[in-house]
């Protein structure tokens, strides 16, 4: 089989992101080396999506990424001004937006989601939270187990799908 020089799915960007002369293709050159017929239409899609978004896989295209952190404190006024001191400086870190919750049956726990453009900053932003949780005079109202040197928050990063005003 002859090697073709910049794989070209039959869509209408292709030619432009799998050119092996492009910028988006020197990264995935071993997709711009595969050799015709090696790959079919499905795998050819997703090799497009894969140059697409892997130079900024950080962020998708109208999407939000969500720090979410749940966990049990002692009182919630104590809780709120450790909050409001932000030790992790939030607007520094890229948070666009938070939003604090409170359970209705449970006044000893929080729900904190803080909205960030991209991956990376919302990763950075919970590894520095981690270490704010390390030490208990910049996270006071939080629960600890006995004897345990860091409280433990449970804590994910997810990626809004989906959404719908009613």
């Amino acid at each position: 089989m002859p090697t073709n020089t910049g794989l070209r799915p039959s869509l209408p960007l292709a030619p432009a992101l799998f050119d092996s002369s492009s910028q988006l293709a020197q990264p995935f050159g071993v997709f711009a080396r595969t050799e015709a017929g090696d790959l079919g239409s499905f795998t050819a899609f997703l090799a497009l999506a894969l140059a697409v978004c892997r130079p900024r896989a950080h962020k998708i295209q109208g999407s939000m990424f969500t720090v979410k952190i749940e966990h049990a404190i002692r009182d919630f006024e104590t809780w709120k001004a450790a909050f409001d001191r932000d030790p992790a400086g939030r607007k520094q870190s890229g948070v666009r937006r938070y939003r604090v919750f409170r359970p209705i049956d449970d006044p000893g726990y929080v729900i904190i989601d803080l909205d960030f453009d991209g991956a990376l900053e919302a990763r950075a932003f919970l590894e520095t939270m981690r270490k704010v949780w390390s030490r208990a005079e910049l996270s006071p109202a939080l629960l600890r187990e006995p004897g345990a040197a860091a409280a433990s928050p449970q804590a994910r990063i997810v990626l809004e799908i989906e959404s719908r005003d009613y």
